[in-house]
């Protein structure tokens, strides 16, 4: 009963069958929990964006700036929003080089610095209108390479040879914009090391950065 459990508090790895009730009650509600540092599974959704204030424009000559609003975004979802904007420009995936192509009848300037060229792989130049332009880098649509969950009760993992929460790492494997749901493989057990539980979850970039 809840009423009938250890002073102490619970120990940092255990299980048990509880009831919810107190003990003069008619012990209803029983529940099985365990309690250990091991992730079973996440859901949330993948909305990391590539896309914020400070590298959010497409300069078009003789056009107003295209400003893209702060947010997750594939190659196709950038002409999609592009085209509304200044019909006949094109701008498309290379699948096989991964580049980005663009093509326009106005020159495009990624000179200046809150262009989003860079995503799209192309250095700060005014490439000619009217013809078809690969980009000089590989794109850079994706800003992180995994995402680490964290949870302050555990212990027992390190990075870089330093103590660290980290319980989990992964890669999203849907697109921008839909739900992940990530369940371990192959879940590992951590030591927890509170004795009393304060739950404070994050994800985190590759480089240690919040999300």
């Amino acid at each position: 009963m809840r009423d009938a459990l250890p002073h102490k508090g619970p120990w940092k790895r255990e299980s048990a069958i509880i009831n919810l009730d107190h003990t003069r009650g008619p012990a209803t509600h029983w529940v099985a929990y365990r309690k250990d540092g091991q992730l079973v599974e996440l859901q949330t959704f993948n909305a990391i964006p590539n896309i914020d204030e400070g590298r959010n424009k497409l300069y078009i000559e003789g056009e107003e700036p295209i400003v893209f609003p702060t947010g997750s975004y594939e190659i196709e979802d950038i002409h999609h929003y592009a085209e509304k904007k200044v019909k006949g420009l094109v701008i498309k995936p290379s699948n096989n080089t991964l580049r980005s192509e663009l093509k326009c009848s106005k020159p495009i300037d990624f000179r200046p610095s809150d262009s989003i060229g860079p995503l799209l792989g192309f250095t700060p130049r005014l490439p000619p209108p009217n013809r078809l332009h690969e980009s000089d880098l590989l794109v850079a649509i994706l800003k992180i390479n995994a995402l680490r969950v964290k949870c302050n009760i555990t212990g027992g993992a390190y990075i870089n040879e330093r103590r660290a929460h980290t319980i989990y790492n992964f890669f999203p494997s849907v697109p921008p914009g839909y739900k992940i749901l990530e369940v371990p493989p192959n879940p590992i057990n951590l030591p927890v090391t509170v004795t009393s539980i304060t739950i404070h979850s994050s994800h985190d970039r590759e480089s240690g950065k919040r999300l």
